[in-house]
């Protein structure tokens, strides 16, 4: 089976690799924009969470547009980079609902790592990297922190709803426990 599917993979031009490559990036964030739809509709009026996914329109935009069949032959490899700045850009944008995005790195992760040359592996664990720090550096935020977001873990028990603090809500704390109960 794996090499019926290395056949067909391998018979595609390059072009059409890459495109192949990053479709299941695209997938997701078409989920995660459906899912977000439907849970917490303010999230898409969020400026950030629009330009994060505007972010990723582009990055498949460039796999279409690029002729990478010219370039040299590593070139590509910019792509799942921009992928894990991409992720890392919705995720803050979105809010600590959004933390688990994180787990669409094993997309870029995997692309890179596949390769046979050993200096993709380090560039998927510098991707991996840049997801948390450059966002947060130009957000202006705690890495994995989020966007102002002054307690980036909610007290045990207490439930954030998707995207307050996108929309520049504010954590409040667990309301007092009932007279005679202590807090656990």
């Amino acid at each position: 089976m794996s090499d019926r599917l290395d056949g067909i993979f391998g018979a595609l031009s390059v072009r059409k690799r890459v495109v192949a490559s990053q479709l299941p990036v695209t997938l997701t964030v078409v989920l995660v924009v459906i899912a977000a739809a439907i849970f917490s509709p303010e999230t898409l009026t969020d400026n950030l969470f629009l330009a994060a996914l505007l972010f990723h329109l582009l990055i498949l935009g460039a796999c279409v547009a690029f002729p990478w069949g010219r370039l040299p032959g590593p070139a590509f490899a910019v792509i799942p980079v921009l992928d894990c700045l991409a992720i890392g850009f919705t995720r803050e944008a979105g809010g600590s609902a959004f933390n688990v995005l994180s787990l669409m790195l094993v997309f870029p992760v995997i692309w890179l790592s596949a390769q046979v040359r050993p200096f993709m592996a380090a560039l998927a664990i510098a991707g991996t990297v840049l997801s948390t720090v450059a966002p947060s550096a130009a957000l202006g935020s705690p890495p994995g922190g989020g966007v102002d977001d002054p307690h980036p873990h909610p007290a045990p028990g207490h439930v954030r709803y998707c995207g307050d603090r996108a929309r520049g809500g504010h954590h409040h704390p667990p309301a007092s426990p009932p007279a005679g109960r202590k807090r656990t």
